[in-house]
């Protein structure tokens, strides 16, 4: 039985070390389409601590679940754009990663839905995310859900 749900702070460890380790795989995956800053080796641990810690104030947590077992999450945040911008509340979709194998049946569409309906209610000018630039099929889910491009992040290594 697929369930979506929220993700608090005060959920058990348990759910924080899957977190973790999709966090893991979601850098793997985007390291193989073109990332090119991996994750630290800690990253994944400090990434889910720093969320822990905020859930549910500046940022959402949210996790797709099959028989308790996480199989996706999204992490949205809340910034504000600098003064010569307005200072204007934005949300931010930072991450969102389902397992390869439970992709196809909605379950990205269904964080989403969450992630905007929190973000919306926290009184957000407009929603922004990064997609890796060979992601086609993140690119295509972004624009099957109204986002459109606006800025193209470059790299040049050091």
């Amino acid at each position: 039985m697929i369930e979506v749900r929220d993700i608090i702070a005060g959920d058990g460890d348990e759910i924080f070390e899957q977190l973790e380790i999709l966090v893991v795989k979601m850098y793997d995956d985007m390291s193989e389409q073109g990332l090119n800053i991996n994750i630290s080796k800690d990253g994944a641990k400090i990434l889910c601590e720093s969320i822990r810690k905020t859930a549910g104030r500046n940022n959402y947590l949210v996790g797709t679940f099959d028989n308790n077992k996480m199989t996706g999450f999204g992490i949205a945040t809340l910034r504000v754009t600098p003064s010569y911008l307005g200072n204007l509340r934005v949300g931010a979709i930072s991450h969102i990663y389902i397992l390869p194998n439970e992709r196809r049946d909605g379950k990205a569409k269904m964080l989403l839905d969450k992630m905007e309906k929190w973000l919306i209610g926290k009184d957000v000018h407009s929603i922004e995310l990064e997609v890796l630039y060979h992601n086609q099929v993140g690119i295509d889910f972004w624009k099957k859900n109204n986002y459109k491009p606006e800025l193209l992040k470059m790299r040049k290594s050091g």
